[in-house]
């Protein structure tokens, strides 16, 4: 288990002097699944990306473990938070084994081969993701939930304990989603790694999450777990639907049917 503490204190963050967020603060829980959720251009993204220092804030700090995390040094900074992007880019001709080892640079030293730990966690990587198999094939020939357990991986050989993830199941059918959820909750429950995601389906980000965080024009409109914060309300206080919630028959979660002007 890991007890380091991800926290925005004041978060103002944006592109080109345009605020997206404003004034966000919030508390990561620690060792847990967390999932941030809100409609299009509610600022998700970039809260995502200003944890991870891809974005600098303009205002108020993303603090760890209490100190900023712009004071850190870079490497060490990614050998507690990994990242994966947005659709990331695909280096041509790629192999997976190579894809995945990239995630070691935070650990490598200049000019230096990989060593006996790199390697181990580069094969630890792929057999979590169950993608050891496809070691040696090329990453453009992979189909789409292949190529994304091939991310997840280069981002687990990272070995932080906190891993950031913009949208991992965007593009992929509904069993792949699943399946990438799973391993995800697998990875949570065997390493206490704390998980960050940015996701679209409510259902499944109410399903898989142990917290969640709903934003609404870039502001933090509610937190909790699912049990907690998904009501009726809130559904239309952040996405304008109209909806009935009502209990996951697998999962016991809350689980929305929306309403749609024709079937209301």
């Amino acid at each position: 288990m890991n007890n380091h503490v991800l926290a925005a204190a004041g978060v103002t963050a944006g592109y080109n002097s345009r605020p997206v967020i404003r004034e966000v603060d919030l508390t990561i829980p620690h060792n847990k699944i967390n999932v941030i959720i809100g409609a299009n251009g509610c600022g998700k993204s970039t809260l995502l990306k200003t944890f991870s220092r891809l974005i600098r804030p303009s205002g108020g700090q993303i603090m760890l473990n209490g100190k900023a995390v712009s004071s850190l040094p870079a490497k060490q900074a990614a050998q507690i938070m990994g990242l994966l992007p947005q659709s990331p880019t695909v280096p041509d001709g790629i192999k997976v084994a190579d894809l995945v080892a990239r995630g070691r640079f935070p650990y490598r030293r200049l000019l230096k081969s990989m060593t006996t730990e790199d390697f181990k966690a580069v094969e630890e990587a792929m057999d979590i993701m169950g993608i050891s198999a496809l070691a040696d094939n090329s990453v453009d020939e992979l189909s789409g939930g292949q190529r994304q357990r091939v991310w997840i991986a280069l981002a687990l050989a990272q070995q932080t304990d906190i891993l950031l993830l913009d949208e991992p199941t965007t593009f992929l059918d509904i069993s792949y989603q699943v399946e990438i959820l799973d391993l995800l909750t697998d990875l949570n429950r065997r390493r206490g790694t704390t998980i960050v995601m940015v996701l679209h389906d409510i259902n499944l980000s109410s399903r898989y999450a142990d917290y969640l965080f709903a934003m609404r024009d870039g502001s933090l409109m509610a937190c909790g777990t699912p049990q907690e914060i998904i009501t009726p309300q809130l559904i239309k206080d952040t996405y304008g639907l109209d909806c009935i919630v009502m209990e996951d028959p697998v999962s016991a979660s809350p689980f929305i049917i929306p309403m749609g002007r024709h079937h209301s």
